[in-house]
């Protein structure tokens, strides 16, 4: 999706109908997905007085996944998305928490400043997905943890793969509706996979912990550490 379609409809559900269609497709969803989804979280291994950055923190559903003594900058690019955020870290009490609108291509941090760099149902959503991951390699210090939980093309599932290739183009301009709704539009046919591949060629990174799932288009989801 490019991006003033992006900002149009997580803009748009940010304040309406994002909330309770997340809660929806989570309650929906394999008990493997939750599971890896934990699993992302706990492999970062988040170390007291340790500086994490979420890239794509949308409403800050994530959020009371930090540790209270790690501090933590979410980035997103749609101010709607951030605003929620922010009133969501208020309701759980956070002050360690930075919130900034900024495209997710171009990162406005040093080098090698978190100890973490996290990012969830974010890849699939942006035009550029090899620069945002390259952004997050940048950032973060060497020796620390980049996590990813994202939308994927099912490589190892021709089935599920023939659907996302029926639907990719609708769900790349109009997304998903929910209760009438535009909710989410995303790239059905990201590559992650090969993502995360040509980074860790590239930058010479290793990963420590990988989970494919490729249940169906809705459920077609890998994680990376």
């Amino acid at each position: 999706p490019d991006m003033q379609t992006v900002l149009s409809v997580y803009g748009g559900s940010a304040t309406t109908v994002y909330g309770r269609f997340m809660e929806d497709y989570v309650r929906k969803l394999e008990p493997a997905s939750r599971e890896a989804y934990t699993e992302l979280f706990n492999r970062l291994d988040f170390q007291p007085g340790q500086k994490a950055l979420e890239v794509g923190i949308g409403s800050g559903r994530n959020l009371h996944r930090y540790p209270l003594n790690v501090s933590l900058v979410g980035v997103d690019v749609t101010p709607q998305m951030i605003q929620t955020a922010r009133h969501r870290a208020l309701e759980l009490g956070r002050t360690n928490i930075k919130f900034v609108v900024a495209d997710a291509t171009q990162l406005r941090f040093p080098n090698d400043l978190f100890d973490a760099v996290v990012s969830t149902y974010t890849l699939c959503v942006t035009e550029n997905p090899e620069k945002v991951l390259d952004e997050m390699v940048r950032v973060c210090k060497p020796g620390g943890h980049i996590g990813l939980y994202d939308c994927k093309r099912a490589n190892s599932n021709p089935s599920v793969l023939k659907d996302q290739q029926f639907l990719a183009e609708t769900m790349g301009k109009a997304g998903l509706f929910f209760e009438g709704k535009p909710a989410v539009v995303y790239n059905l046919l990201s590559d992650l996979d090969g993502l995360v591949a040509n980074a860790a060629n590239k930058f010479g990174l290793d990963v420590v912990s990988k989970q494919a799932i490729e249940y169906s288009c809705e459920e077609c989801l890998g994680m990376y550490v």
